[in-house]
């Protein structure tokens, strides 16, 4: 991990086409055009779900959501990668940017547009991963030094917790529509925004300039799946 160098030690990563040869680095260009313009991003919960991240995966893309992420902590790789198979062919069945949480080997199994990385996994053997495959890279950030540092080598990152939020329960500090702002005033990269982000506060990130939000329970805890999501799309189209 990133962190765990040593104080004042620099340990740098390869750029995002740093060492690949010239054939890898126009099909990482042609992927990175897979990322979507402005709007919502999805990341799925299986608990909040209630088991039925399908149903909320397809119901979403039917709505409109054009970038799925498939997050899981708990299941074993075997269990994993076959859900990530399943949401990666309903995704692709809408034109859905499909990425998978963490894990690189997932990502490539199941044949996923990309993959995001925390700051627990954002290392240097998992970037060159990720790079030399021509990945979407997406990488977290709670605050502006670690978005600074990810910049240089993410597609995107996914910045927060803005608000509270109760569905990461070791999240960072909220870091508020203040901290946000500082964030995207600084990184040139696209940056959506995380964190206890619903249909009330949709408006207050898509002010500040984000890319998009990035909803977790707004759309996972909900009733209806496919009505949460065309809210959320309605309030956010409003500043795209």
């Amino acid at each position: 991990m990133l962190g765990d160098r040593r104080k004042g030690e620099a340990t740098r990563l390869p750029r995002r086409d740093e060492n690949l040869p010239g054939d890898k680095r126009e099909a990482e260009a042609g992927l990175r055009g897979n990322l979507p313009e402005k709007g919502v991003y999805l990341i799925t919960d299986r608990l909040l779900s209630h088991a039925r991240e399908e149903e909320a995966v397809k119901a979403a893309c039917k709505a409109g959501i054009r970038m799925v992420q498939y997050r899981e902590k708990e299941l074993s790789f075997k269990e994993q990668t076959s859900m990530a198979r399943k949401l990666r062919r309903i995704c692709s069945d809408y034109g859905t940017t499909f990425i998978v949480n963490d894990s690189v080997e997932i990502a490539l199994s199941s044949n996923a547009d990309g993959v995001h990385l925390g700051q627990d996994d954002f290392s240097e053997e998992n970037v060159k991963k990720a790079q030399y495959a021509g990945l979407i890279l997406g990488i977290s950030a709670s605050n502006l030094q670690e978005a600074q540092a990810a910049s240089e080598f993410a597609d995107y990152i996914g910045f927060g917790p803005v608000f509270s939020t109760q569905t990461k329960k070791d999240a960072a500090k909220p870091a508020g529509i203040f901290g946000l702002s500082d964030v995207i005033a600084s990184v040139k990269k696209p940056i959506y925004a995380i964190g206890g982000i619903n249909e009330k506060n949709a408006s207050k990130i898509m002010q500040t300039g984000a890319h998009g939000i990035a909803v977790i329970s707004a759309i996972m805890a909900s009733n209806d799946f496919y009505s949460s999501s065309k809210k959320l799309l309605k309030t956010v189209e409003k500043w795209i």
